[in-house]
């Protein structure tokens, strides 16, 4: 039944999407005008220092709804997944990437977004988007390898960087697809994945499914269910 439950939330957040994305009207045609229009009308919403939390705040970990990030607003975190839910509604595949201080920590989340063109690295929260030097498009891997990027303002936005204050200072070759310093835990996972996929878990693009506190929920308690039964099983 709870399941069922966070399904029927799950169809309902969407259709708020949906009607959410058509509120924006008309937009440029071609995938990377459109990218960039729908990251500049994100960045005109309200700024938070934290996501609104699912359902109670032990859920906070599970990320924001779209409604909630909607109608109250969300931090970078919160930004980057309504713009990954804005862009899939629209026929674009992205996914978030944590942006780390030189000191080693993940610091900041902006979006990766895949086009045909090549990839478009937008931060809808500091109204942003980065090119190479001479000011062509950049992605993770670029990032990753050391190339410097150059901030361009979005649409609707005048900024051309990070605010001044060493909390900016990053290390753009350490640019990961997930924060995984939050805790001891996800520090935990990174080692062993580390080990598994031999690096590859620095470029490991998550799907957009795994965007929604819905999906996340299910999974969780799936989980829980099959290893109760494992365990009654072996105790039987």
């Amino acid at each position: 039944m709870l399941l069922g439950a966070l399904v029927a939330h799950w169809i309902i957040e969407r259709q708020r999407l949906r009607a959410f994305v058509l509120e924006f009207g008309p937009l440029p045609s071609d995938p990377r005008g459109l990218a960039l229009e729908v990251a500049g009308r994100l960045f005109e919403r309200p700024h938070l220092h934290d996501d609104p939390p699912y359902l109670i705040r032990a859920l906070a970990p599970l990320g924001a709804t779209p409604s909630a990030l909607i109608e109250i607003g969300g931090c970078c975190s919160g930004k980057s997944r309504l713009y990954i839910h804005c862009l899939s509604q629209l026929g674009i595949r992205a996914h978030q990437m944590a942006l780390y201080h030189r000191a080693g920590h993940a610091q900041h989340c902006l979006v990766e977004a895949l086009l045909p063109d090549g990839p478009l690295i937008a931060d809808p929260h500091y109204g942003i988007y980065y090119t190479d030097p001479v000011g062509r498009p950049i992605g993770l891997d670029a990032l990753q390898s050391g190339v410097a990027p150059a901030l361009v303002p979005l649409p609707r936005s005048d900024r051309t960087a990070y605010p001044a204050s060493d909390y900016y200072d990053f290390a753009y070759s350490l640019t990961k697809t997930m924060n995984w310093t939050k805790s001891p835990y996800r520090r935990a996972v990174y080692r062993l994945l580390t080990r598994a996929l031999r690096g590859g878990v620095d470029r490991l693009r998550l799907p957009v499914a795994l965007e929604w506190p819905q999906a996340l929920l299910c999974a969780v308690i799936s989980g829980m269910v099959i290893a109760m039964h494992i365990v009654a099983s072996l105790l039987l």
